[in-house]
């Protein structure tokens, strides 16, 4: 394919239905055919990433786990701590897509919105705002990844595509977050680890590593 998607976990964290039985991933977060992005906010230290609270993340009970996932979810199920606030089995679809695939910061995010007059508007007719959440995430994710086929382009080769398989396939082209989880309002929820997780998915981007994996995969070497 080739068209990238790339849409947000959802702020709901590991989202409890109505009837308070299941943990539901959202859609579309839960398609196949798109990268999830999941929230981290900086660690009391100021100097490390941690889950972000809300972050969506979870396991679908439509959408089954793609094959290209298999092996980093399985990996999870084995050095998750099964005990509460993870959710007991009748609760997630161990089977599902997992979400989020990627996270990206998601918390005191300085946005500037052109020729808005609001409280801080100044001199040079811009407003500046705080946002977080993973609406914000995504298009930080978004706009790294319109970096790298830029630089895909620039050494004459094609633009990137369907993302998934190549970021699983270079786990070490991210910064893999283990603290912290994505608990929301709720009592149920998943706790960040080594390796993927449904709080964090493979973690933060790191774009230099990225570049190279991107480069390599398509024999690229300008």
């Amino acid at each position: 394919m080739g068209i990238t998607v790339i849409v947000s976990s959802g702020d709901e964290g590991a989202w409890l239905n109505d009837e308070k039985t299941k943990l539901r991933a959202e859609f579309p977060a839960t398609s196949q055919w798109v990268t999830a992005v999941g929230g981290t906010v900086l660690s009391d230290d100021n100097r490390t990433e941690q889950a972000w609270n809300g972050g969506g993340g979870g396991f679908s009970w439509s959408d089954p786990r793609p094959t290209w996932q298999d092996g980093a979810v399985e990996k999870y199920f084995t050095v998750a701590n099964k005990s509460k606030p993870f959710p007991s089995e009748e609760m997630y679809n161990p089977k599902g897509r997992g979400v989020p695939d990627v996270s990206a910061f998601a918390a005191n995010l300085v946005v500037v919105y052109p020729e808005d007059p609001g409280p801080h508007w100044d001199p040079n007719g811009t407003y500046f705002g705080i946002q977080g959440g993973t609406s914000a995430a995504a298009p930080v994710f978004a706009a790294l990844v319109s970096l790298l086929n830029g630089e895909r382009a620039r050494c004459h080769g094609k633009r990137l595509g369907f993302l998934n398989p190549l970021l699983y396939a270079h786990a070490e082209a991210f910064t893999d977050i283990t603290s912290g989880s994505n608990l929301g309002a709720d009592e149920w929820g998943y706790t960040a680890v080594k390796g993927w997780d449904p709080a964090t998915g493979l973690g933060s981007p790191l774009f230099d590593k990225l570049l190279a994996a991107v480069k390599s995969s398509a024999g690229l070497t300008c």
